[in-house]
């Protein structure tokens, strides 16, 4: 019926929004929203679908920031028209994610991976056409083609069975708890780039959009429902007015955002997020993943209160 959150090839999805739109046709979806990370949908998005009889309008994921919280948080955001100021936030959220990725490769240069800069972009304009999209994962997929760095990785982490996901997490992720002695060697941090919620809760006045906290039972999952129970009432007073139905909320997670809905008129979101990171990926499914906890009228409603808003 709908999906308010996937991703193409322009962010970190294998497919164009051409082929998503057939994608969405083939499965009688009626609304849908495109949510590449800090890139608003294109025109030729809306209308291209628009033209076969599918919904949809202006949305991204924001890669943001709450720092009284200490969280970093993302947030799909859809409006039926965004003005300068949020193309400009996002503008320079990519530029200075992008100054991460370069300082990020030099350092592992200077460790004895094998990887070239030029070479590097040059391999992810293969695939994923704009440099835009580059994220810290893009770089494991490039360190994996050359045997040499596969060996490296296997003899500085003493893990003879290391895979894509395990170097991501040991090198390039902040997992602190698990990999700091790895990470504190081979992570590059730079200054705050992520706007914060100060600054999107702004976004959704001026713009009126749908802000909506994306996947909280995966975004949440280490501090664990209750604390975000406690810390909620902070985003609703900073207008963050959605959360999201993820494809693979539980229970207990789906029963906790009716109760937001209830006592805060917010408006729910959903659904897949899909992702093609790496081969096994339980958080991310395929476009439309349906949450099968939620009956078939929860659906039409949540689809009908979101256009209302719109």
């Amino acid at each position: 019926m709908f999906d308010l959150h996937f991703h193409s090839i322009a962010s970190d999805w294998k497919n164009s929004g051409e082929e998503i739109i057939n994608d969405a046709y083939e499965k009688k979806l009626q609304f849908i929203a495109l949510t590449d990370h800090d890139v608003i949908s294109s025109n030729d998005f809306i209308d291209n679908a628009q033209k076969i009889g599918i919904e949809s309008c202006y949305s991204t994921e924001i890669s943001a920031r709450d720092l009284k919280n200490k969280k970093s948080l993302h947030l799909t955001c859809y409006s039926r028209n965004f003005w300068k100021n949020i193309r400009d936030i996002l503008e320079n959220t990519v530029e200075k994610k992008q100054l991460l990725i370069i300082k990020q490769i030099e350092k592992l240069k200077k460790l004895w991976f094998k990887i070239e800069l030029n070479d590097f972009l040059n391999y992810f304009l293969t695939i994923w056409k704009k440099l835009e999209t580059l994220n810290r994962f893009n770089i494991w997929q490039y360190l994996f083609l050359n045997t040499e760095n596969i060996i490296l990785a296997q003899k500085i982490s003493w893990k003879l069975d290391i895979n894509p996901q395990s170097f991501f997490e040991m090198f390039l992720k902040e997992v602190w708890e698990h990999y700091q002695i790895y990470w504190l060697k081979y992570w590059i941090d730079v200054p705050e780039y992520e706007p914060n919620i100060e600054v999107c809760s702004l976004l959704a006045k001026t713009n009126n959009a749908i802000i909506s906290i994306a996947h909280p039972n995966l975004s949440f999952k280490k501090e664990g429902l209750e604390y975000f129970k406690k810390i909620y009432p902070y985003y609703v007073e900073n207008w963050i007015n959605g959360i999201e139905i993820n494809s693979k909320a539980s229970i207990e997670w789906i029963e906790a955002i009716y109760e937001f809905k209830e006592k805060y008129s917010i408006i729910i979101t959903a659904w897949s997020d899909n992702h093609h990171i790496w081969e096994v990926d339980n958080k991310h499914s395929d476009l439309w993943e349906l949450n099968p906890l939620l009956r078939e009228n929860d659906r039409l409603l949540i689809l009908e209160n979101f256009k209302n808003k719109l």
